[in-house]
């Protein structure tokens, strides 16, 4: 490559492509601001309460202790300061994202669908990102075909309609890709290369597996820009990566401990076969349901596209950058999986930011190679696209929505001085809990109520305080019985709370099985603590 920074001006828009702009972006943003409208899964609730400045340190004030003025952590008028956010927002996660939800909750309101609609609306300006610079590179038609894809894409719609970080990466990363296009169409010059390299500060801040994007960035300006422009690009990376360092990491810091312990995404099939059955399959995930059953079929497809990617890639240089912006940050996830022993490329949205060019990379491609196999493939990946909207969202955390709408008529129905109790003997004890709590916390209608998270080890000083908290010593137990069986549930539950009795038989909400992590079942009882030198507490029935 050899542009010269005299190159000429970026081409006037024409009447067609203008309307072909818009109807893309106005699909996408009509199919997000339906799919907003959703429950709230766990992990979508904790980012909306680390957006409001109540985020994983708060929820620590609730283990083993009766906390009487509980209120909505999610609610937009319970604000801090966005200082209080970005340094205390949610562990594992950058503060870009919250700090920014945070200006819009205040601007547009405090609903869920307002939050998950910030999401959709840069998901949205990262698909226009995506159109400018396919028009720039190959004209209208592929343009029209790759933002139509992603417009329409079930997978696209969920990441980009969820309350966290993935819309606002989706916007980066076309703004990223849409720079670099820029700088081969148009020239570098060394505003240019300033503004490419300073865009990878808000990458970082955003989602830690950005890092894979920024070292596309750089892979490709090693292979694209004219040594004339490297120092100064260089000189941009390092502002940004000493911007990274004085505003963020000294808070990453304290995020690494609790990173290097995480452990519930250990694969339990052979490794190699799963990482790499998991990541291979992520250019076609990204953009496609895939039922388990038509694995093989979608194989023959992802094998089909890459060929066709490859193709493209040596019979034109313009697909370069989208197939960096691809390999590299799958590339780099199967990285770490094979480092730590896991398999996170089995969650698609953690190669979120590979999304654009999953689309971009073989219908481009199929351009570069004939122009009406460019039309083929692209009106057959929208076709696929098109055809998964309407299911299911396959989420990635447990929601327990359906739990609190049964449930809380039932807990309306008595005093609202009785104390909430969230416990769960097995499985991920603490985070099962924390979920709980987190959607009763934010669900309408349930406060003003006292509340407790109980660890599995009660000391004596919580359970007194439990005790005293009405005059009959009652309390609501809301618990996920998870691998325990329904006669050794009371036992497990006489041994954390001795001398109790039930006051009425359980209420079971059965285990749901709407997303990657199903949301287990839920019990609530009714239970009273006695004095056992008054009387005896008898036996829990299950």
């Amino acid at each position: 490559m050899s542009p010269s920074p005299a190159a000429p001006g970026a081409p006037v828009w024409s009447r067609w492509e203008i309307v072909a702009a818009i109807g893309c972006l106005l699909t996408a943003l009509i199919v997000r601001w339906l799919a907003a409208d959703h429950p709230l899964s766990f992990d979508e609730l904790w980012i909306l309460a680390g957006s409001t400045g109540y985020g994983s340190n708060y929820m620590g004030f609730f283990d083993n202790q009766l906390e009487n003025e509980a209120f909505c952590t999610t609610a937009v008028e319970n604000a801090k300061s966005p200082w209080v956010v970005w340094t205390q927002g949610v562990t594992f996660h950058p503060p870009l994202h919250m700090v920014s939800l945070w200006g819009w909750r205040q601007v547009w309101g405090g609903s869920d669908w307002v939050a998950a609609m910030y999401s959709g609306v840069c998901s949205v300006v990262g698909i226009g990102f995506v159109f400018a610079a396919l028009r720039w590179q190959a004209g209208v038609g592929p343009a029209t075909c790759v933002a139509l894809c992603l417009a329409l894409s079930p997978v696209q719609t969920q990441l980009g309609t969820e309350v966290r970080g993935y819309g606002l990466l989706l916007a980066l990363v076309g703004c990223t890709a849409w720079q670099m296009v820029r700088i081969e169409t148009l020239g570098p010059t060394r505003r240019r290369v300033w503004l490419l390299g300073l865009t990878l500060l808000p990458l970082m801040l955003t989602h830690y597996f950005a890092a894979a994007t920024c070292l596309a960035v750089c892979w490709w300006a090693l292979l694209r820009l004219p040594r004339s422009f490297w120092w100064p690009f260089a000189g941009a990376v390092v502002v940004a990566a000493i911007s990274y360092l004085v505003v963020w990491f000294p808070v990453a810091l304290t995020h690494l401990d609790k990173t290097a312990a995480m452990d519930i995404y250990k694969t339990s099939e052979p490794f190699l076969k799963g990482a790499a059955r998991s990541g291979l399959a992520l250019p076609v995930k990204l953009l496609f349901e895939v039922a388990p059953t038509h694995q093989r079929q979608w194989f023959v497809v992802l094998a089909m596209l890459g060929l066709l990617s490859a193709v493209g890639l040596w019979r034109s240089s313009r697909v370069t950058i989208w197939v960096l912006l691809l390999t590299v940050p799958i590339g780099l996830m199967l990285a770490v999986d094979v480092a730590r022993g896991t398999n996170q490329a089995a969650f698609v949205r953690y190669a979120a930011a590979a999304s654009l060019a999953a689309a971009a990379t073989p219908i481009l491609s199929a351009f570069v190679v004939r122009n009406w196999l460019g039309w083929l493939v692209g009106a057959i990946c929208v076709l696929l696209a098109a055809m998964g909207l309407g299911g299911p969202r396959n989420v990635g955390s447990p929601s327990f929505h359906h739990m609190s709408q049964t449930l809380l008529p039932i807990l309306q129905a008595e005093s609202p001085q009785i104390p909430l109790v969230c416990q769960s003997p097995s499985g991920h004890q603490k985070y099962y809990a924390k979920a709980m709590m987190l959607e009763w916390l934010h669900t309408p209608g349930f406060l003003p109520r006292p509340v407790m998270r109980v660890l599995p080890e009660l000391p004596a000083k919580s359970l007194q305080k439990l005790r005293a908290a009405t005059p009959e010593g009652r309390f609501w137990l809301c618990v996920t019985p998870g691998q325990t069986s329904s006669t050794e549930l009371p036992k497990t539950l006489q041994t954390l709370f001795p001398q109790v009795r039930a006051v009425r038989a359980p209420v079971h909400v059965p285990a749901g099985n709407r997303g990657v992590q199903p949301e287990p079942a839920v019990d609530l009882w009714l239970l009273e603590l006695v004095d056992a030198r008054r009387e005896p507490a008898g036996k829990l029935q299950p």
